[in-house]
């Protein structure tokens, strides 16, 4: 549901998504990225911990996946068909795998 509420503040339908929209989203709910995130979500709560962000990740893969199956932005269901969403757990295991 926290997902729905930002896409509906945001002003974006779900075929206007782009796979740049779910990066700025997920690190507004914890993620480390490097972009500008926009204004402040879930102010006054901590962000997710590492399995909420895998899982969020996951939901929200599989969420734009299935819509794009339904015909509805399949723009963004190719490229989430060959990339990952970011979560904090993956940035770990890269930092691992570079030392």
């Amino acid at each position: 549901m926290d997902h729905l509420w930002w896409l509906e503040r945001e002003c974006l339908a779900f075929a206007a998504v782009q796979l740049r929209d779910l990066e700025r989203y997920m690190g507004i709910v914890g993620v480390e990225v490097r972009m500008p995130l926009g204004e402040p979500w879930r102010v006054g709560k901590r962000p997710y911990g590492w399995s909420a962000l895998s899982t969020a990740a996951a939901c929200l893969k599989g969420f734009y996946l299935h819509q794009s199956s339904l015909g509805i932005n399949g723009e963004l269901g190719k490229k989430l068909d060959k990339s990952r969403l970011p979560s904090r757990v993956d940035r770990r295991r890269s930092f691992l795998g570079h030392v």
